[in-house]
């Protein structure tokens, strides 16, 4: 997982803590570190392989009884934030916040380190080879394929005691199959997400191989009223006012 720089981030959150006591009421930092890589077909061709890291910090603090807030990104320079955060808690609102302290937490596999091991070479030959499957099913299907490994490592620090770590991996895949054939235009989609490169992401296929599949003999439909029918998943679409209604965002903004 992100190793590089880690050492001077953890170097920095401590030097802003401790410039934190005694002249801070309460102070916050948040670090985050990570790597990604995007492998991208387009129209069953690689097209594009982006790699990215992101590497940067957060620090608030309660000066007066206002709150100060800066972020930078790369490696800064302590004294750079201190002097942000102090001319930000000049102009800070007044707001009743407490940082938390410790408290025991269940531990969570939010990662696997072999996912940092996996090459990009290897994502390239697990697209390739989603696309062979599907085009030896339907040899006019356009296919195309998002394959991205991500990676992080999160901190998050504050003067109430709390010090909390935590590693986060994925491995997301998305496909998208586009088919012509006269007036009839076929599109599907589907993903897969895990933790670690493994068979799974081979149910993303056969799923798609499926509907390819059913899709060789085209319906013919006649003018007039039908009956509807919605699958498991497509009737999760009845569901969507409600679970719009109800989230904790929408009622906070009172736009539920």
């Amino acid at each position: 997982y992100p190793a590089r720089g880690h050492g001077r981030t953890m170097k920095t959150i401590s030097e802003l803590l401790l410039w934190a006591e005694g002249r801070a009421e309460q102070a916050e930092v948040f670090g985050v570190q990570g790597e990604s890589t995007l492998v991208s077909f387009e129209a069953n061709e690689l097209k594009s392989v982006e790699a990215e890291e992101t590497d940067g910090l957060a620090f608030r603090a309660v000066i007066g009884g206002q709150l100060g807030f800066t972020a930078a990104t790369g490696q800064p320079d302590p004294q750079e934030m201190i002097a942000n955060v102090l001319a930000s808690a000049r102009q800070g609102e007044r707001i009743p916040i407490s940082f938390p302290g410790a408290m025991p937490a269940l531990p969570l596999q939010t990662c696997d380190p072999s996912l940092a091991q996996v090459p990009t070479s290897r994502l390239v030959e697990i697209g390739r080879e989603i696309i062979r499957a599907l085009t030896s099913i339907d040899h006019n299907a356009s296919v195309h394929v998002d394959l991205q490994k991500s990676i992080e490592r999160v901190t998050l620090r504050n003067t109430a005691g709390a010090e909390i770590e935590e590693d986060f991996g994925s491995l997301t895949i998305g496909v998208t199959v586009e088919r012509v054939r006269g007036k009839d235009v076929l599109i599907l989609g589907d993903e897969h997400e895990s933790l670690v490169v493994d068979e799974t992401y081979r149910q993303v296929v056969e799923r798609l191989g499926r509907h390819l599949r059913l899709a060789r003999r085209s319906a013919r439909l006649r003018s007039g009223r039908m009956p509807v029918l919605f699958s498991p998943s497509g009737a999760a679409v009845l569901t969507l006012p409600i679970l719009l209604a109800v989230d904790g965002k929408n009622v906070q903004q009172n736009a539920s």
